[in-house]
């Protein structure tokens, strides 16, 4: 008898422990035994079995996560998901902007080589040119000299005599040119009229040329 008294009361114990968490205890994950009979899986804090399987007396496989905290969880999965994925589309956008930047830069560079290969021709080909004008400069020189040759003295003497002095200076005023003899053996005071200095110039073909100036006193 003193033992059925016992399983009685732990009878009631279970039983009001059952309905203890029945009320104040929140959804959890089932357990195996909920889960095979379809429960909803109970339980509180600082306990390690849920409603029903205290009310049976049997042990308890529960997790004891809150179904709230497992919407929670879910909830941060997804979006952690959609997180994920954001961050996979906009990897494939940077990855396809990048080989974009790096296509472009190779024709930049490719230009660049190009440009430089066409400057460095340019300016070899620049350097020759001036390099066969001067030397083509020279052989011409050197033929004129050669087809030009120097005017021998007895001809410059020749072209000096031929000039009519006397035309020369006498078409310039207030410098007549006298014969000392034709002037009674007197010759003009040069200082009493304007002062001329005339050089005789000759090119390089002995062509005679003049070239007079003159000063007032």
């Amino acid at each position: 008898m003193p033992i059925e008294k016992r399983k009685s009361h732990s009878a009631r114990y279970r039983a009001s422990l059952a309905q203890n968490i029945a009320e104040n205890g929140f959804v959890v994950m089932p357990c195996s035994w909920c889960a095979s009979q379809g429960l909803v899986c109970k339980m509180i804090a600082r306990t390690k079995r849920c409603e029903a399987c205290v009310r049976r007396g049997r042990s308890c496989d529960g997790s004891g996560i809150p179904l709230s905290s497992l919407d929670r969880i879910l909830q941060e999965q997804r979006r952690i998901k959609d997180a994920e994925r954001r961050a996979e589309l906009e990897l494939d956008e940077s990855q396809r902007r990048l080989e974009e930047a790096q296509r472009e830069l190779s024709e930049k560079l490719a230009r660049l080589r190009r440009l430089r290969q066409q400057k460095e021709f340019l300016v070899e080909k620049g350097a020759d040119m001036v390099a066969r004008g001067l030397s083509t400069l020279d052989e011409l020189e050197e033929v004129e000299r050669q087809e030009t040759p120097a005017m021998p003295s007895s001809q410059i003497n020749d072209a000096v005599d031929a000039v009519d002095w006397g035309a020369v200076f006498g078409s310039v005023p207030g410098f007549p040119l006298v014969d000392p003899d034709s002037a009674g053996g007197t010759v003009p005071n040069f200082f009493d009229v304007p002062f001329f200095l005339f050089v005789l110039c000759f090119d390089v073909r002995g062509n005679l040329g003049v070239l007079w100036c003159w000063f007032e006193k």
